[in-house]
């Protein structure tokens, strides 16, 4: 670890929560219109997909065994 940039990643929105487990960041991106959840390769910086919801105030992402959720608010 040389706590140097090693990726980044323009996003079109503001990041909400990000964690990461296995080796992959997983948050999600709130735009005016939608909301996007996403997973990135965390060594490498690769989207590895992203899915758009439909417009919510809120919401929270987490990963259990595996899974990743959103609970809507």
């Amino acid at each position: 670890m040389t706590g140097s940039v090693a990726w980044v990643i323009p996003m079109p929105g503001s990041i909400g929560q990000l964690f990461s487990a296995d080796g992959v960041i997983y948050g999600s991106c709130h735009r005016a219109d939608e909301t996007a959840i996403f997973a990135i390769e965390g060594e490498t910086g690769r989207e590895l997909w992203m899915i758009d919801l439909k417009p919510l105030d809120c919401g929270r992402v987490f990963a259990h065994d595996g899974r990743l959720y959103y609970l809507e608010c």
